[in-house]
């Protein structure tokens, strides 16, 4: 329905003012105006302090992530969508993966962001995410895979616990072996290039070497040698 307005915009707020032609103008206040229209839209303003930034998609199928403070009318004609999302803060033992696109061509570069630093994604990056082995929330002493997701490594020692069960000995004896192992992380490429998942590479290898230990070895000597020495074999190699 075309009818004749006038319309006050008052000062920090914004219309997208829809004309009989078609055509959409958008008033930021304060302003007055008198004309013929179809319809009027009161804008929505997306605001990013300076922890956040806003990521704005447009009409024509790009985006821009716009670093805060900053503050944005949506625009009808030109923006599909607007959120505003928190940037990462990273402290001096964290660091994250980080993969961006070319501007031109399909190349990918890979670089890695180290702590102290608040981060904000750039429109042609994204964060790579580690899927890990981790602990069974229904029994705490099993590794089970995908339980642990996340962005930040933290390039601190660190440690994990498991249980290896139905270890047999030489006499045919069966144990749990109760397995404690301290890392910390060196190299984070080679780390990404070698492995997808360094915990369960941790687990298999030292589940391994400990049946293997294991199997040389009677019940009595073999709690002996677990609580004295250090399994030898592929685990020290690996270490």
């Amino acid at each position: 329905m075309v009818k004749f307005s006038r319309l006050q915009v008052p000062q920090n707020e914004c219309v997208a003012v829809w004309k009989p032609n078609g055509e959409c103008l958008v008033v930021t206040g304060p302003k007055r105006l008198s004309l013929w229209v179809t319809k009027i839209d009161w804008l929505q303003r997306f605001f990013a302090d300076e922890r956040q930034y806003l990521e704005i998609s447009f009409l024509d199928g790009h985006r821009e992530n716009k670093p805060g403070p900053v503050a944005v009318w949506e625009n009808p004609v030109v923006h599909r969508q607007i959120n505003v999302k928190p940037a990462m803060v990273l402290d001096e033992s964290e660091m994250v993966v980080v993969y961006q696109k070319a501007d031109t061509g399909n190349e990918v570069r890979r670089r890695i962001v180290r702590g102290p630093i608040l981060f904000t994604p750039t429109s042609r990056e994204w964060l790579h995410e580690f899927s890990w082995h981790g602990t069974d929330k229904h029994d705490k002493t099993r590794k089970i895979p995908h339980a642990l997701k996340f962005r930040k490594l933290r390039c601190i020692p660190d440690q994990t616990y498991f249980n290896i069960r139905a270890v047999r000995t030489s006499d045919d004896a069966m144990m749990t072996i109760k397995i404690m192992i301290f890392f910390s992380l060196e190299d984070v490429e080679l780390m990404i290039t070698a492995t997808h998942d360094p915990v369960a590479d941790m687990i298999n290898a030292v589940t391994s070497d400990v049946i293997a230990f294991a199997a040389g070895l009677t019940c009595a000597p073999l709690g002996y040698a677990m609580s004295c020495h250090a399994i030898p074999g592929r685990s020290e190699e690996r270490r």
